[in-house]
């Protein structure tokens, strides 16, 4: 006869053998019970289910928090590789723009100091055209341009003539032309106006870069807003410069631009570039 109060005892543990954490004496203890409860069987049967139950649905959480994780990490990894991929490229597109800057601003530095040189340079705006040619060596110095030719020389005196069929047209003039303003001629102006350009820091994101060929020279074109200069790749020294300058009319709206390109040639300029012209072959008016 089944003694209820084993029964008692029995379902108190079953809970705690259905979870393996019964001894072996109260295991075999409850086995024994159970051969002759069908009560307590069915107990632990319905008990047994739902612990199945349970454990079911616990190790669906715990795939589904796995596959969370898993996608998670999917999504955390894929965002630090786009994240790092887009610093990669504005570094490396800024990087290629400051290290390019650096060089011409380098080369152009170069040729700052150069007192020997010839530069043509050719200007039009759409108006009219203008070819200028400037020789300089030491102290000494030369221009050509829309017909007057400018000499300076050391002693601090300047000479202009304009030369039209046989007439020829002179100036005299001491007016604080010294011989550092000699040297200090467009040339120099333009090299300081590249080289801030080239040097400061808010230019590398104002100017675009391109790759460009400029009378026959392979090119950087830097262009902003309103302004494209083309450097030579291999010397560093601008080739053109082009500019919007306003409006030609505002009836028509016309945006109206400058143009300059440039040659440069060094230490080939010698001394007969200097000689004046015989002035005796030609009526004279001198103005002083």
């Amino acid at each position: 006869m089944i003694n209820k109060k084993d029964c008692k005892i029995v379902q108190d543990l079953l809970p705690n053998y259905v979870d393996n954490l019964t001894s072996n004496e109260t295991s075999i203890f409850i086995e024994n019970h159970l051969k002759e409860c069908n009560e307590c069987t069915y107990i632990l049967q319905n008990m047994t289910k739902e612990f199945e139950k349970e454990n079911s649905n616990e190790k669906k959480e715990i795939c589904y928090a796995k596959k969370y994780n898993i996608r998670y990490k999917k999504i955390k990894y894929s965002l630090i590789i786009i994240i790092l991929s887009l610093i990669f490229i504005i570094l490396a597109f800024f990087g290629r723009k400051f290290i390019i800057f650096n060089s011409l601003y380098n080369k152009i530095a170069n040729y700052q100091n150069i007192t020997n040189y010839y530069m043509r340079t050719y200007d039009y705006n759409g108006f009219y055209s203008l070819t200028t040619e400037t020789w300089v060596k030491d102290k000494k110095m030369i221009q050509k341009s829309d017909g007057i030719t400018t000499i300076s020389i050391e002693d601090n005196t300047m000479y202009q003539y304009f030369i039209e069929g046989e007439t020829i047209i002179s100036t005299l003039t001491n007016e604080n032309f010294t011989s550092e303003g000699i040297l200090k001629t467009y040339y120099w102006d333009l090299i300081e106006l590249l080289k801030n350009e080239l040097k400061d820091p808010k230019n590398i994101f104002n100017y675009s870069l391109k790759n460009a060929i400029v009378n026959g020279k392979e090119c950087y074109q830097l262009m902003q807003k309103g302004k494209i200069l083309y450097f030579d790749k291999e010397t560093g020294l601008i080739v053109r410069w082009e500019e919007l300058t306003g409006y030609i009319s505002t009836s028509q709206n016309e945006v109206q631009s400058t143009l300059k390109d440039f040659k440069f040639e060094f230490n080939n300029v010698e001394d007969n570039v200097f000689e004046e012209p015989d002035i005796l072959e030609y009526d004279i008016i001198n103005n002083k």
